[in-house]
């Protein structure tokens, strides 16, 4: 029995020590490494005379290397191992922040956001697969929506931190280096405190058989396309990729620039941002769990465009706020739901390689949106259209959920 409670005791501090860790490393990697760039824009701006266009090819830069970040995500699992590749991945992340505060190359600041985007889906896709390994299905939501918690509290810090720095002279440069040693802070303590056995690290059985690794990941994308409710879910979450994206990459220029708020309004309403973050995922995972993944998501993309189109209906400050706090909890908690969907609609063995196709879809939608709104507002002045547009993206997702459908089996992740 004293055995049996011991025993009891580990698996629950070893999923609450996961679950924290895996929240920092979502932070750094994508709090820092991905969504702190929104506060950098305007610094950027000013200091490089890079207009709406330039800004939004690294983005797009950032995009096209999460994308590859994802399809890749499930083979540096299989090599180095899921805490190894996290820890190489936040490590990496670190790197390329440092290096773009020691750069005016805007060809090498294109590569640096490049590689970053690599590591940041490394981070999102290794640390979920771990997540849903050790959740019980009925607690999925709850579980991810605890990971991905840690999206806002990047955001909330990055967003405490960096305008003090970039009102300095060169101020921009020293937000960077700090958004670096951040990430590699959280490297080096992920790799030193999460031990393989605690985080299940074990690779899943589709990856441990490394002489049948291809044909199994063959099986999975035939498996994969051969699933309509996938498809579909793929097809949403990649709109709602364009739509985010747009949105959180000129947030902080669109307030100031076009909607003429202070500098402080702005970045308050991007802490705002990071705020609706941190309680959002864990909401609408239970919302998940209470509701449904179909019926919560369906709900979620509503109104994610509707937090989105608020800042452009008007130009007060209650709006901005208000905006910025609903976005950052939909976002987040979004996603939240759709990695507990994938988790539902793929078999066993796949939910690694799913994820990291449904990131992939999502990464298609993130490649286009920054280039498109930056161009939108240099053709017509504003970035107005371009948040309209990224609003009917996300809406447009709704009923493409709708059609998937849970397979009707039982089934037990990883």
């Amino acid at each position: 029995m004293e055995v049996a409670k011991s025993v009891e005791q580990r698996s629950v501090g070893a999923e609450i020590w996961m679950l924290a860790w895996g929240m920092l490393a979502i932070a750094a990697g994508l709090g820092y490494g991905r969504f702190a760039f929104a506060v950098l824009v305007p610094a950027m701006k000013r200091a490089l005379g890079y207009g709406s266009s330039e800004i939004g090819w690294l983005g797009t830069s950032n995009l096209v290397g999460y994308t590859l970040g994802a399809a890749t995500a499930g083979h540096a699992a299989r090599l180095a191992g899921r805490k190894r590749a996290t820890v190489a991945a936040l490590l990496g992340v670190s790197a390329t922040a440092a290096l773009m505060g020691a750069t005016t190359a805007y060809p090498v600041q294109i590569g640096l956001r490049l590689l970053g985007g690599v590591g940041s889906a490394w981070v999102l896709v290794l640390a979920t697969s771990l997540v849903l390994s050790q959740a019980p299905p009925w607690r999925a939501g709850v579980f991810l929506g605890v990971l991905y918690a840690g999206g806002g509290l990047g955001i909330i810090s990055s967003g405490l931190l960096l305008p003090p720095l970039t009102g300095l002279p060169g101020g921009w440069r020293l937000a960077w280096v700090a958004l670096g040693a951040l990430t590699a802070a959280v490297g080096v303590g992920y790799g030193a405190f999460v031990r393989p056995a605690e985080a299940g690290a074990r690779p899943p059985p589709a990856e441990s058989t490394s002489g049948r690794s291809g044909a199994a990941g063959r099986g999975v994308w035939s498996r994969t396309l051969a699933n309509p409710s996938l498809l579909a879910v793929f097809a949403a979450y990649g709109l709602f990729g364009f739509g985010y994206i747009a949105t959180s990459t000129f947030f902080v220029a669109y307030l100031r620039d076009d909607q003429g708020l202070s500098k402080a309004t702005a970045s308050l309403a991007w802490t705002l941002v990071g705020v609706g973050g941190l309680p959002g995922p864990l909401l609408f995972g239970r919302l998940r769990d209470a509701w449904g993944s179909r019926r919560s998501l369906v709900f979620a993309h509503v109104v994610l465009a509707a937090s989105i189109l608020l800042p452009t209906a008007s130009a007060s400050v209650p709006a901005a706020l208000i905006g910025g706090l609903c976005f950052g909890a939909t976002f987040v908690g979004l996603v939240t739901v759709v990695m507990a969907f994938v988790g539902e609609l793929s078999p066993p063995g796949d939910v690694a390689h799913v994820i990291g196709g449904a990131t992939v879809a999502a990464s298609i939608g993130q490649v286009a949106g920054p280039a498109v709104a930056g161009m939108m507002a240099d053709a017509t002045g504003t970035l107005t259209s371009a948040f309209v547009l990224s609003a009917l993206a996300c809406l447009a997702g709704a009923p493409l959920v709708l059609l998937a459908r849970r397979r009707p089996a039982a089934r037990t992740v990883d």
